[in-house]
């Protein structure tokens, strides 16, 4: 996951697809390296420059929100924002555990970029967020379209598309629990199931279809999650980055 958000914030900046810039990322030998670095090799004979050159280049332009950016040789090192992110992390990690229960907290699965976390959360729906800035960039369809658009059944969003569609619909009922119980964890909780079910619709179905009402579909269904995404984040304390 760590890799996956770090090749998102370098993508701007290179001229490779974001597959090949996860397969370059490496997790460096030492922390004071960074969380992620990028060996930029690969780009010498693109820009016809030595690699420290590029590496000292890149690291003065980018700016990626969430990350500090430094450089050691041909390196470009990439440091998550523990200040921007990790005490909410923290606090969300506490919160996803009920109340009324002991509880083995553990701040290094709360940190943790997989499973049950924060961070899984919030990359969750800055890929939201990377599919609906691809859709608007090339015009495939208009903003109105997205939200005259009524999302219909399985056969349009796919099966896994259906099952995320039922989860949302019991957004206000969650709420609602939460509220009258007086417990954050089951907003917290069904953050999560909603995370998980987006990333399995990305995965199993084609999003971006070239057939229009299935594409428009599919769009419509990831903007419905982002909207309940962001709403629940702020709820429970936690930014809404278009990109990590």
């Amino acid at each position: 996951m760590l890799i996956k958000m770090a090749a998102q914030a370098l993508l701007p900046y290179l001229h490779l697809p974001e597959e090949e810039i996860v397969r370059l990322l490496e997790i460096p030998p030492r922390p004071e390296l960074g969380d992620v670095a990028f060996p930029c090799f690969t780009l010498a004979q693109v820009f016809s420059k030595s690699p420290v050159q590029i590496a000292a280049e890149l690291s003065e332009r980018i700016e990626a929100e969430g990350w500090k950016v430094s450089v050691s040789g041909p390196y470009v090192n990439l440091f998550v924002n523990q200040t921007k992110y990790v005490p909410r992390w923290l606090v969300f990690g506490d919160l996803k555990n009920n109340r009324m229960n002991e509880v083995d907290f553990s701040i290094a699965d709360a940190l943790n970029f997989e499973g049950e976390t924060g961070p899984y959360v919030q990359y969750t729906y800055a890929r939201t967020q990377a599919v609906l800035e691809k859709v608007m960039s090339s015009e495939i369809e208009s903003k109105q379209q997205l939200e005259d658009h009524e999302t219909s059944g399985d056969e349009l969003v796919g099966m896994a598309g259906f099952e995320l569609l039922k989860l949302l619909t019991q957004y206000p009922d969650v709420l609602k629990r939460g509220i009258d119980r007086n417990e954050p964890s089951i907003v917290a909780r069904y953050l999560l199931d909603v995370a998980k079910s987006f990333n399995q619709f990305y995965n199993k179905e084609k999003i971006i279809h070239p057939a229009p009402e299935v594409r428009l579909a599919r769009i419509r269904l990831t903007s419905l999650t982002a909207s309940c995404l962001s709403r629940m984040l702020h709820m429970l304390g936690l930014q809404t980055p278009s990109r990590i």
